[in-house]
Order: C-alpha cells, then sequence, then structure tokens
C-alpha cells in the first residue's frame, strides 16, 4: 500500500480487537516510520515506549480517568454502549504507543519545536501501522487528568509525555462510520 492510500485509509477507531498480536516485524517497522521522522535542529528528543501489557494499558487508564470530572467520565463511558469496549479511553487497544520526551529539548529555544515533532512522529507511525492494515487512535486524553500519577506509573520522567497513541487491529464485526472532512482548503499563488 503507497503512503497516499494508508492516509486516506487510516481512521480513528474506538474499538479494537484486544488480543491481537503485531508480528514483530510489522512493529519493528511502525517504530523505525515513527524515528525516522524530521526533528527540529535533529535534536531527535522524542523517545517511544511501547506497552503491551492489557494489565499496564488498563491501570494507567485508570489513574487518568478517575481524575477527570464526571461529565468528561460520562462521554468517554458511552464508548462502552456505543462501541462495546471495556478500556473506554484505549478502545481496548492490545497496544500503547508514548512519545517522551528525552530532555534533548533543552538544546531548542522555541518551546512549542519538540510538540510539532512529536505530531510528525505520531502521524508517522500511523500511516505506517495504516500501512500494514493496522488501526490507531490518538490519545490526547492521556494528557489531562492525573497526568503525573501516570507518568509516575509507567516511568516516565515528570512532565516529559508528548502524546499517546493506540494501536492494533479493529475488532471483528466493527464498522467505522465515515466522516465528513470539514478543512478548508486556500491556495495562494
Amino acid at each position: 500500500m503507497n503512503a497516499l492510500d494508508a492516509i486516506d485509509r487510516r481512521r480513528s477507531i474506538r474499538a479494537f480487537d484486544p488480543d491481537h498480536i503485531i508480528p514483530k516485524e510489522q512493529m519493528d517497522q511502525i517504530i523505525k516510520a515513527a524515528c525516522h521522522s524530521p526533528t527540529a535542529n535533529n535534536s531527535q528528543e522524542v523517545d517511544i515506549i511501547v506497552v503491551h501489557n492489557n494489565e499496564k494499558i488498563n491501570k494507567a487508564s485508570d489513574i487518568i480517568y478517575t481524575a477527570w470530572p464526571e461529565g468528561v467520565k460520562g462521554f468517554f463511558d458511552s464508548r462502552k454502549a456505543d462501541y462495546g469496549v471495556q478500556n473506554v479511553i484505549t478502545c481496548d487497544a492490545p497496544y500503547l504507543v508514548l512519545f517522551v520526551l528525552n530532555g534533548n529539548e533543552k538544546n531548542i529555544q522555541i518551546s512549542t519545536l519538540p510538540y510539532v515533532d512529536t505530531g510528525i512522529m505520531t502521524m508517522a507511525l500511523m500511516v505506517a501501522a495504516s500501512s500494514l492494515g493496522l488501526d490507531t487512535l490518538c490519545l490526547g486524553s492521556l494528557l489531562w487528568g492525573n497526568v503525573e500519577g501516570l507518568e509516575e506509573y509507567l516511568e516516565i520522567p515528570k512532565g516529559k509525555l508528548a502524546m499517546a497513541v493506540a494501536l492494533g487491529k479493529t475488532r471483528d464485526g466493527f464498522k467505522n462510520h465515515e466522516i465528513e472532512r470539514k478543512t478548508q482548503v486556500k491556495i495562494v499563488e
């Protein structure tokens, strides 16, 4: 599958098969794609942690979830009925990919660039996964709530978690709905 097809195929999946195992060769390709992403001044300020342990993924989600206000919890709780999942944050994904600042960001004078670099790495990972027939879900939800507790639990230095992605295969029988794209494009010549 070429890159354009992989981008077109990619959707945010909210119903993963929790038992799907990604072959090591495919996982290596996915991680390599993210690691080959450009970074500001070639600072390479983002490391990757892959969690493939349902118990740890569920505990990490619980740490974040319990810190949320009831209204936010209610919004996410609707995923149980809507998508038939147990974990309302990761939607039962068997892999959690964490992007973590490694200290090299101190060498960059513009403080937002490490997060731009993280976004580029995230998209590279998602396109690579899509090209292999796998599915993803961006998890900005892991970046608010008890992030400090999450970082402590996963042994991530305080304040260094930059992004997370759920990774796996869509559960058999789940049909993702098409989303109307509303992005406007203007060409200036």
